[in-house]
C-alpha cells in the first residue's frame, strides 16, 4: 500500500464554538439559575416516564411537584416548562429554531419580540445556540476535517459506509478520531454497552514514568497526524474512566500537550468523582463536561440532593435507565444475554425486496461505537483502526477492526501509527485489494445491473452496460482483485477503456461500498 510516511503536513483548522457557554455566561445571577432550573427539570422528563407522562397530560401531581422543588427547581419554572409538552400544539418558535438559513443573532432578536416569558425565552435562546453549534461541529467533522495523511480519506469512506449501514442513526455520529483505554476490563459492565467488556484486569500507572512518556508519546503523535482532530478524542472505550485513578491527571497532561481537554462520559457518580470533575472542566472555561449515564431515576435524585441547580448547570446528564424513551431500537449485541439473541428476529432491509415493503422504525441502530480512527490500548500497547458498523454476528460489538500493530517504547509509538495507516489503509489505485462489496451489503443481480442491499439503503446501479457487466462479472468471481475486475470490465463493455474502468471502480471505492477490513480476523477481537 502506501510507501510514503504518512506525516500530517496539512490538516484543516479547528476549535468548536463555544457560544452556548459564553451566552450563559453573559447572564446575571438570577437568569443563570432558571438556566440551571429549566435543565434540571428537562433531565427528570428524560428520565421519569411518570414525571413525562404527568407533564404530557397536565396533571402534574403535588408529589411531583414537590419533589422537583425539593431538588431546587422553583414552582414557577416546573409550571412553565410543563407547558411546552402538555399543548398538542408545537410552540410557534420552534420554527425559529429550525430556520439553518438565518444568522442566529437575528433569530435570537426574533425570540425576544415573540417570546414574553422570561423562562422560555432563555430557554429558546439556550436551545438555539445548542443547536447551531451541534450543527456547526457536524458540518466540520462529516464534511470539512481533512488533511494529507491517507487516513482522511479513509475516514470519508467510513462515514458513508456507516450512513448507508445505520441510516438516520448513522447521520448523527460525530466520529471521534480516537479512544485511548487506560485499562484492561470495566468494573460496571452496563446493560446498554455492547462492548461486552471483560472484568476489569489492570489498569495503567500514571505514576510509572515509562507509562507517562508511552502516554505522552501517543498524545504527540495524534497531534501531529490530526492536527486540531487530535481534540476530537477520549480516554476511554470498552472502559469506565473512573476505573482508572489517576484519568484525570491523564486528562490534565494531554491538555498540557495539545491544548484540548477531552470529552468524559462516566457511569459512576460517585460525589467526590463528579466534584473533581466538574474543576478539571470548569477553567479556563467551563464547558459542557462531564456527562454522567444515569442508570436509574434514584442516582439521578442523589446526584441533585447534593449538588444544586447551578453547581451542575454544566455537566450532562444522560438517562440510560429502561424509563427512557429513545427514538431508535437498540441491539446491545456483543453479549448473549442482553442483545446476539435479538439479531434472529429482526428484519432489516435486506429481508425486503423494496424499499416501500421496509419498516425503518423497527431496524435497531445496531451499534454504540463511535469512533471513527484509532483505538489505543495503553495496557496492551496495541493501535487498533476501528469503526462503526452494523451490529451482527461477525461484528457483534457494532465496530469493525481494520487493524491491529503494537508499539513498546515512546519512539516506537508514531512509527506504530504510520506502520498501520501504511499496512491497513489501502488507496483507490491498490490494484491489490480484493474487489469484494462490504460485508454487510446483500448483492442482488437483475438482468440489467444489480442492487446492494444495506440494512438500512437500497443502492441501485442499474441501466448502464457498465453495471450489468460489473454484476455478471462478480456474480462469476468473488476473488478477484481491482486490476483484474478492470480488465474483466473493459473486455466485456465494447467502446470502454481502462480510464473508464479505474474511474468507474474508484466511485465505488470512494463511496465506502468495498470491503476494506479483508486485512482483519475478527475472531481475534
Amino acid at each position: 500500500m502506501q510507501n510514503n510516511p504518512s506525516q500530517n503536513i496539512n490538516v484543516t483548522n479547528y476549535r468548536r464554538s463555544n457560544e452556548p457557554v459564553q451566552f450563559i455566561e453573559s447572564l446575571t445571577l438570577d437568569q443563570k439559575i432558571i438556566i440551571a432550573e429549566i435543565k434540571r427539570f428537562q433531565e427528570w422528563y428524560e428520565g421519569s416516564a411518570e414525571f413525562r407522562d404527568q407533564c404530557r397530560t397536565s396533571q402534574l401531581s403535588s408529589f411531583w411537584l414537590n419533589r422537583l422543588m425539593n431538588l431546587g427547581v422553583r414552582r414557577e419554572v416546573i409550571e412553565v416548562m410543563s407547558t411546552l409538552y402538555s399543548s398538542p400544539k408545537i410552540h410557534p418558535i420552534f420554527e425559529v429554531l429550525n430556520n439553518v438559513e438565518e444568522s442566529h443573532q437575528h433569530l435570537l432578536e426574533e425570540i425576544d419580540q415573540k417570546v414574553s416569558n422570561q423562562i422560555l425565552r432563555l430557554h429558546f435562546k439556550l436551545t438555539l445556540l445548542k443547536n447551531r453549534s451541534l450543527i456547526k461541529h457536524q458540518n466540520w467533522t462529516l464534511n470539512k476535517f481533512n488533511g494529507d495523511s491517507p487516513y482522511f480519506t479513509w475516514r470519508q469512506r467510513r462515514i458513508l459506509s456507516i450512513q448507508s449501514e445505520l441510516g438516520f442513526y448513522g447521520t448523527s455520529i460525530d466520529h471521534p478520531t480516537f479512544a485511548i483505554e487506560l485499562a484492561v476490563g470495566c468494573t460496571v459492565g452496563c446493560t446498554f454497552c455492547a462492548y461486552d467488556a471483560q472484568k476489569l484486569e489492570s489498569i495503567f500507572d500514571f505514576n510509572n514514568n515509562h507509562n507517562l512518556d508511552l502516554f505522552k508519546a501517543v498524545a504527540r503523535s495524534l497531534q501531529l497526524i490530526l492536527g486540531d482532530g487530535c481534540g476530537g478524542g477520549m480516554l476511554y472505550y470498552a472502559t469506565e474512566p473512573n476505573d482508572n485513578p489517576d484519568y484525570i491527571n491523564f486528562l490534565e497532561t494531554y491538555y498540557q500537550i495539545t491544548g484540548y481537554k477531552l470529552c468524559t462520559s462516566t457511569a459512576r457518580y460517585n460525589i467526590d468523582w463528579l466534584e473533581d470533575l466538574i474543576k478539571f472542566y470548569s477553567f479556563p472555561e467551563p464547558t459542557f463536561w462531564p456527562r454522567v449515564s444515569v442508570l436509574s431515576p434514584h442516582i439521578m435524585e442523589k446526584m441533585h440532593r447534593h449538588f444544586s441547580p447551578l453547581e451542575f448547570i454544566y455537566p450532562s446528564i444522560l438517562a440510560q435507565s429502561i424509563e427512557i424513551e429513545d427514538e431508535r431500537a437498540k441491539v446491545p449485541g456483543g453479549r448473549e444475554k442482553f442483545g446476539m439473541k435479538v439479531l434472529s428476529q429482526v428484519k432489516d432491509a435486506r429481508q425486503y425486496t423494496s424499499a416501500d415493503q421496509v419498516d425503518y422504525s423497527l431496524i435497531p441502530q445496531g451499534s454504540i461505537a463511535c469512533v471513527t480512527g484509532f483505538r489505543i490500548n495503553m495496557v496492551q500497547k496495541t493501535i487498533t483502526l476501528t469503526s462503526p458498523c452494523y451490529t451482527s454476528y461477525k461484528w457483534s460489538h457494532g465496530y469493525r477492526n481494520f487493524g491491529t500493530v503494537s508499539f513498546s517504547t515512546p519512539d516506537s509509538v508514531y512509527p506504530a501509527f504510520i506502520d498501520l495507516i501504511n499496512r491497513f489503509i489501502p488507496n483507490s489505485t491498490d490494484n491489490h485489494l480484493i474487489f469484494s462489496w462490504r460485508d454487510d451489503l446483500d448483492f442482488r443481480l437483475f438482468e440489467d445491473g444489480f442492487e446492494l442491499v444495506s440494512p438500512y439503503l437500497f443502492h441501485s446501479f442499474r441501466g448502464s452496460e457498465f453495471y450489468k457487466a460489473i454484476g455478471l462479472i462478480y456474480s462469476k468471481h468473488r476473488q478477484l482483485l481491482f486490476q483484474e475486475m478492470r480488465d474483466k470490465i473493459t473486455a466485456n463493455v465494447p467502446g470502454s477503456s481502462i480510464l473508464t474502468a479505474s474511474f468507474l471502480l474508484k466511485r465505488f471505492f470512494d463511496a465506502g461500498l468495498i470491503n476494506e477490513a479483508v486485512y482483519y480476523d475478527p475472531s481475534t477481537t
